[in-house]
């Protein structure tokens, strides 16, 4: 084995000193190679356009110049709903296990067709036009299911009297 030193350790690249390079101060340009990439949010300038100088307002994205969504104006459609609409609603939940007798269906349907028409004639100002068709086609399914029990019952199929003999004895 040998008695020698390793060998020193070379230079850090530009420069000797092992400090960083000072960047570029406010406004200068830095070189153009190795050029820094845009800043993060901000979109690099088009081929063979200058970027906006400071203080300018970049173009809108995508060449439109639409103005921006105006905040708190409500969406389409999301005004007051009718109070026929939630009626109608609760009338045909309420005629589903009911099913005897058809007024809560029948109420549904009405109630329904007419909160659709009056949401339909406000020209976009009431909302609850999902509550309507679904009271609609609620009430709908309770009359269908209205009329099958009293078809079942008729024939003998079901007995809506509810009465049972528990006598088992033959």
């Amino acid at each position: 084995m040998s008695d020698q030193a390793p060998p020193p350790p070379p230079p850090p690249p530009g420069g000797g000193s092992g400090e960083p390079p000072e960047p570029p101060s406010y406004g200068e340009q830095p070189p153009a190679y190795g050029q820094q990439p845009p800043a993060y949010g901000e979109q690099p300038p088009a081929y063979g356009q200058q970027p906006p100088a400071y203080g300018e307002t970049p173009p809108a994205y995508g060449g439109y110049n639409a103005p921006p969504p105006q905040f708190g104006a409500p969406p389409q459609g999301s005004g007051k709903t009718p109070p026929l609409a939630i009626v109608s609603l609760i009338a045909s939940i309420l005629g589903l296990p009911c099913c005897t007798c058809f007024v809560f269906g029948i109420v549904g349907v009405v109630t329904g067709y007419l909160a659709k028409k009056e949401i339909a004639d406000s020209g976009g100002t009431k909302g609850g036009a999902g509550l309507a068709q679904w009271g609609f086609i609620l009430g709908l399914v309770a009359i269908g299911l209205g009329v099958l029990v009293w078809i079942l019952n008729l024939a003998d199929v079901i007995d809506t009297n509810y009465s049972y003999n528990f006598d088992t004895s033959s």
